[in-house]
């Protein structure tokens, strides 16, 4: 037992001169990093940025009037454009034809009452 002390009293003193390491102030390290990020800003304003890319005239003639579609509309050509504008009034008409039947049901529920 005594042996174990004397043994565990030397690795104490052994690890305390050993793992010394010094320990950096919270300042240094806030420090760096505002270092790091100013490097970081000096860089993104010497890269040089990519350029938009440049629309063709044939695209322009193709696109109608999109303001009132959604913007996943624009990539569309002209007769994608037709083929939806199609689909949307047959969607529009579907959609009074259920209207009607809803009110023909209701009227003839509440007369049968």
């Amino acid at each position: 037992m005594r042996r174990q002390k004397l043994y565990s009293n030397m690795i104490r003193e052994q690890n305390k001169t050993t793992i010394r390491s010094p320990c950096l102030p919270a300042k240094d390290l806030e420090a760096n990093k505002k270092v790091a990020r100013l490097k970081a800003l000096e860089y993104a304003k010497t890269i040089a940025k990519p350029l938009a890319p440049v629309q063709s005239k044939k695209k322009d003639k193709q696109k109608v009037n999109l303001t009132e579609h959604a913007p996943y509309v624009e990539g569309l050509d002209l007769s994608q454009l037709t083929t939806l504008e199609l689909l949307r009034k047959r969607h529009e008409q579907e959609k009074q034809a259920v209207e009607m039947l809803r009110i023909q049901h209701k009227c003839s529920v509440t007369k049968k009452s």
